[in-house]
């Protein structure tokens, strides 16, 4: 049995073993939320544009692996970037494409070149647009998909050649949409999924495939599930899997809940098939295919009320295994990311950074070894989790009024007791496998931590 308790990411069996495990690294320099975030050709991640709670950005910092250090780039970006898409391009540059610039959606775009450390001004789209997706196809160009320009979600297409710094459009696509996907598939077509527009029932279910040899589109197969605000990647047996996404509930016209299932795209049979579900509803998310074939999906938001508040998912990250069709939960360090950017580093690891009102910088690691610790201790208490014995024990500095509650992941009260003692032990023996969590208020304090039972 393990038990796998989470403060900074607490990961309690063998030392010698190997697991998936989330590491804290420096944060930002700046609070950013719906920024981008880059993989540069030279190891180190760009981060640029958003919002940092007040002001819209133009600035952008570089993080290098090797130090743990974050540095302003020697200039900003001309203009600002909320909600803008971004692509590292063929020749190593980065280019960041329209967006939010606390005013209007607009058609800037700006260049980073990693080697001079400078931004530079890039050829303009025609379209203003934010909520777009960007596709760095294989000869080189980069395809601007739909979006929203502050009026209208938008079905008009664009292509940027970095050769001549120019933009042409494409064909449209059948319906306008933003908030949706686009993923390259292995025959260098891109399938656009799902995504945003109210003149069709809000979500939508439908795809397109875009061939850029001959700079058409045409339908595909729709999705089982309508979505938006989901995400999609590329599997390694040349298929797309989409998870997740936000759905009208049937209640306020603002609120919608995060959807817990997956379904997997085949390009050759042009057909969509419905996999295993995600413990939690989850939108605003995004998810990674890596070097082991499993795919990381990282915790989001499981309901939206948008003239109310964002209720988050725990963050929770989920490993979906391929062949086993199953999902395996790993905690993260900070709850409650809402709109933070990530990407695949080049060295197979994902870094995850920002979000809402948020700085801080996390690391996943598929091949992380493993630690053990004897105990957390704070001017309140100790909490000992022994996973040998399949108990958490609580010694309390004071013998007075400290209550303590665990909870399954939906909130459900599992045990609770106001206890006098200055110890109290609680078996894990009888739990099912899950999530939990433990509250514990001690002498005018409080603290929630994180729990993985696995039997």
């Amino acid at each position: 049995m393990k038990i796998i308790y989470n403060t900074l990411t607490i990961i309690l069996f063998s030392i010698n073993a190997f697991a998936q495990t989330w590491s804290t690294k420096l944060s930002m320099n700046n609070v950013r939320t719906q920024h981008i975030c880059l993989s540069l050709p030279n190891g180190k991640i760009l981060v640029a544009g958003g919002w940092d709670g007040t002001t819209n950005l133009k600035t952008a910092e570089v993080y290098d692996t090797t130090d743990d250090s974050w540095n302003a780039t020697t200039n900003n970006m001309g203009g600002e970037h909320t909600t803008a898409a971004a692509i590292v391009l063929a020749n190593g540059k980065a280019l960041v494409i329209g967006g939010y610039t606390g005013t209007i959606n607009t058609t800037n775009c700006d260049l980073y070149n990693p080697v001079t450390d400078m931004w530079s001004a890039a050829a303009s789209m025609t379209y203003a647009r934010s909520y777009h997706t960007a596709t760095l196809l294989n000869n080189g160009k980069v395809l601007v998909v739909g979006g929203f320009n502050g009026a209208d979600n938008l079905a008009s297409c664009e292509l940027y050649d970095p050769v001549t710094d120019s933009w042409d459009t494409t064909g449209l696509f059948t319906t306008a949409r933003s908030y949706h996907t686009a993923t390259l598939l292995s025959d260098g077509k891109v399938l656009v999924a799902g995504g945003y527009n109210p003149n069709f029932g809000y979500q939508l279910s439908s795809c397109e495939i875009y061939d850029p040899q001959t700079n058409s589109w045409t339908a595909a197969a729709s999705m089982t599930n309508a979505r938006d605000w989901h995400a999609a990647s590329l599997l390694a047996n040349g298929k797309v899997m989409v998870t997740g996404g936000e759905h009208f509930n049937g209640g306020s016209s603002y609120a919608y809940d995060g959807m817990k299932s997956a379904e997997i795209y085949d390009p050759t049979l042009n057909s969509w098939t419905a996999v295993a579900n995600i413990p939690t509803g989850i939108s605003y998310h995004q998810q990674f295919t890596l070097a082991n074939g499993k795919v990381l999906i990282i915790a989001g938001v499981d309901s939206t009320n948008y003239g109310s508040i964002f209720t988050y998912t725990a963050s929770i990250t989920y490993l979906y295994d391929v062949a086993l069709n199953s999902l395996t939960a790993v905690p993260m360090n900070i709850d409650g990311r809402l709109q933070y950017a990530a990407v695949l580093m080049g060295d197979g690891r994902v870094i995850v950074t920002g979000g809402d009102m948020l700085a801080d910088v996390e690391i996943f690691d598929a091949t992380a070894p493993t630690s053990s610790v004897n105990a957390i201790h704070t001017n309140l208490f100790t909490f000992f989790p022994v996973p040998a014995n399949e108990i958490l024990n609580l010694n309390f500095e004071n013998a007075e009024n400290n209550l303590v509650e665990l909870t399954d992941v939906k909130g459900k009260s599992l045990f609770s007791e106001n206890n006098y003692s200055k110890q109290l032990i609680i078996s894990t023996k009888k739990l099912p496998d899950g999530i939990y969590f433990i509250k514990v208020e001690s002498n005018g304090g409080m603290l929630v931590r994180k729990i993985i039972v696995q039997h």
